[in-house]
């Protein structure tokens, strides 16, 4: 049933990006509701997409988080800075 989970993998991409710009989580309700009207076999794939997605979501965000950051570049002496370039006198 690959026609079915690519269909569906894509509308739940699409309907996530909506819920994503207006907040509103019943839409992954409709339009589950929508498909389960004519094909339980899409609405549960598609509801089966949105799970997963939202888990992969979740779970890139944790692996960034525990993701080390670099040290940062040690920091020299302020006496073995260059010292900074002095003004041209006046004439």
């Amino acid at each position: 049933m690959r026609f079915v989970e690519d269909v569906t993998l894509d509308l739940a991409r699409r309907t996530l990006e909506l819920v994503e710009k207006t907040d509103d989580d019943t839409i992954v309700d409709k339009v589950a509701d929508a498909l389960g009207a004519s094909s339980q076999l899409a609405e549960e794939s598609f509801m089966t997409a949105v799970r997963v997605l939202r888990a992969e979501k979740r779970a890139r965000q944790l692996l960034l988080s525990l993701t080390p950051k670099p040290a940062p570049p040690p920091r020299q002496a302020i006496a073995q800075q260059p010292a900074a370039p002095q003004p041209k006198k006046a004439e």
